[in-house]
């Protein structure tokens, strides 16, 4: 269950950065307390990945 909701992270990120670019999400990065941790997580997936 967790590794799921990693990769729809992932792919939830993904998304927010080819739709509004990274400067939104790295606001939406700072901004939010809920998923930090997960957003991080899911940004050096990211940039290993891709």
């Amino acid at each position: 269950m967790e590794q799921a909701k990693k990769i729809f992270l992932v792919f939830f990120v993904l998304a927010l950065i080819r739709h509004f670019g990274p400067e939104v999400v790295s606001s939406i990065q700072a901004q939010s307390d809920l998923l930090p941790a997960s957003l991080d997580y899911a940004m050096k997936i990211l940039k290993t990945n891709f």
